[in-house]
């Protein structure tokens, strides 16, 4: 019996799709998907009458570098934590 991840590993490869490495015992949302996070709640804000590309610089523009590179220094907590809960 094939299980789903394997197959969807599978497909990943007949794609082309490099995917990055992550521990097994990771968070439950990779650093990326806290930025996007964090990027979509400033999206909300903005009404849909600008054309897209403006709407995405007025929403991803005033998240402050410290909170992208907060993000991206908590990568080394995990992994010193073997994924387990840091305290985010």
């Amino acid at each position: 019996m094939v299980i789903p991840i394997t197959l969807t590993a599978n497909l990943y490869v007949r794609l082309s799709v490099y995917m990055l490495p992550w521990p097994a015992r990771s968070p439950d949302m990779s650093p990326t998907e806290h930025a996007f996070d964090v990027f979509g709640r400033q999206f909300q804000h903005h009404p849909l009458t600008n054309p897209v590309l403006t709407q995405v610089q007025q929403a991803w523009n005033p998240i402050p570098q410290s909170d992208i590179w907060h993000l991206h220094a908590t990568v080394q907590a995990y992994i010193e934590n073997s994924g387990d809960y840091t305290g985010y």
